[in-house]
């Protein structure tokens, strides 16, 4: 390990004890005998975290936040609200700054935007090519309300960073533009600059870059003010992100993308200073402060958080993350994002040196890692190939990885964007592959002798070498030998 590329690996050791090895041993027993790099996926809950909340709840009582006088629900809004200060802090920002609002996960909070942003036909939605289909997804809004859509390269995102603002003619008033990207690509684990939140807020946007890659609608001078939403989820997971250098107009997490446990709960962050802007029209129960059936007369909760909460939120699972936070703050973001990063450029390191014996590569790697040698993110997508250079079937590899305890993701990961990229097709060839019955999740992994999708290993902040390593003796044998259960997991 004293090779460059695991620089960073691990997290030091305690009175001799390695902690990343007492930290598997501990808090990690359930994954003795497999190997799991499906992170980006979910990553792995701790058993101490189960614990620590059961505990809890067996020692006090909680109970439904929209209860108003009861010790038990008043005991809740209390936790509630240290979780959304805790969570705050997680990202250096106040409750001063942002409300946080609780969701299902980060796809609810991008539904929420998508439903309240003022959109009109006047205005422009810009997202990244490379985004995630929950963040695509927020077109159909723009469209329905005859706004323009474009889909900017990661190039033209990534030269944004860079850009001082045209310095054009002032927005518009009353025209309002969302411009969407993903901190962390979750298909080839490539990062953006948060420095693209603050040039976009700054109008570096032009009526040319909209107009170079509109999806539909009508050519626009795009002269709106401009809104940026940062779509976290991944990023958030094994990276530091700052909200006192980078302050977007909304941001969306998923806590099992963070800590594994609990699923089901997301947050979406509304920066005080943007959130009247949105257009809520749906008011459930929690979110009004009075209202009445027979007269058309409601009025909301004054707080805004609670606005966006629609019914009971699931308070006992909000109560939980503070277990996750807490691990994570023993650790430090910075060293999680070390060793993710170590273990990255290790497996790339290996995949890249493997040879068939006439000299033809192995594994064909889809990302920029050897751009971000220092700051890889904690994704490699890749497919294997054969010695006569024909593919591995995707589809094929996981199944057989699944039989051996191997736990890896496989497809476009509800990526299309970046998929079509990195696998170089066209648009005309992926309307061929669902010609010929290709779907989402299927096992229709090579069309025509391509492959319709790629094998995806993700890295947590307990992954190991040793995880690593069997993976790489499995891909091996996989393709060269019998495989008996015994050679590998243990």
């Amino acid at each position: 390990m004293a090779s460059k590329t695991m620089e960073g690996y691990g997290y030091g050791s305690i009175n001799g004890e390695d902690v990343l090895l007492s930290l598997r041993k501990e808090r990690f027993p359930h994954m003795e005998g497999h190997v799991y790099l499906d992170h980006a996926g979910a990553t792995i809950y701790g058993t101490h975290q189960l614990k620590h909340e059961m505990d809890m709840l067996s020692h006090k009582l909680y109970g439904n936040p929209h209860t108003s006088s009861a010790p038990a629900s008043e005991r809740t809004r209390d936790a509630i609200q240290m979780a959304r200060q805790e969570i705050a802090s997680f990202f250096n920002t106040s409750l001063e700054v942002y409300d946080i609002v609780f969701t299902s996960g980060a796809t609810a909070g991008l539904k929420i935007i998508g439903e309240t942003f003022p959109f009109s036909n006047q205005s422009v939605f810009a997202y990244g090519v490379d985004s995630h289909n929950s963040a695509v997804g927020i077109r159909s809004y723009a469209q329905s309300s005859g706004a323009t859509v474009a889909a900017l390269p990661t190039e033209m995102l990534d030269s944004f960073a860079n850009q001082a603002a045209s310095g054009g003619d002032a927005p518009i008033q009353d025209v309002y533009n969302l411009a969407a990207f993903s901190g962390e690509c979750n298909f080839s684990g490539a990062k953006h600059s948060l420095d693209i939140i603050d040039a976009i807020q700054s109008e570096v946007l032009n009526a040319h870059d909209i107009e170079q890659y509109r999806v539909s609608g009508k050519a626009t001078t795009s002269r709106g003010k401009w809104f940026v939403l940062l779509d976290a989820a991944k990023m958030a997971a094994t990276t530091p992100i700052d909200l006192s250098l980078c302050t977007p107009d909304f941001m969306v997490i998923s806590f099992y993308k963070l800590f594994g446990y609990p699923s089901g709960l997301g947050a979406l962050f509304l920066k005080k200073t943007t959130s009247s802007y949105l257009r809520k029209s749906y008011y459930g129960g929690g979110t009004l402060a009075a209202s009445l059936s027979s007269v058309n007369i409601s009025r909301p909760h004054s707080e805004i958080c609670r606005q966006f909460e629609d019914g009971t939120i699931s308070y006992l699972s909000i109560l939980a993350c503070k277990f996750g936070f807490q691990s994570l703050r023993d650790l430090t973001m910075p060293a999680v994002q070390r060793h993710v990063s170590s273990i990255t450029r290790y497996v790339h390191a290996k995949l890249c040196s493997l040879r068939h014996a006439n000299g033809f590569s192995v594994c064909e790697i889809y990302g920029t890692h050897h751009q971000e040698y220092e700051n890889a993110g904690s994704i490699i997508a890749c497919n294997f190939l054969r010695s006569d250079g024909s593919y591995v079937g995707y589809a094929e590899f996981s199944n057989l990885a699944g039989m051996h305890d191997i736990h890896i993701r496989t497809g476009c990961f509800c990526n299309p964007g970046a998929c079509q990229k990195f696998l170089k097709l066209t648009s005309n060839d992926m309307m061929s592959h669902i010609d010929h019955g290709h779907v989402c999740g299927d096992s229709m992994d090579i069309i025509e002798g391509r492959p319709t999708g790629a094998i995806r290993l993700s890295f947590g902040y307990m992954t190991t070498k040793e995880d690593v390593d069997l993976f790489l003796a499995f891909r091996e044998y996989a393709t060269c030998h019998p495989l008996r259960q015994s050679d590998f997991v243990k």
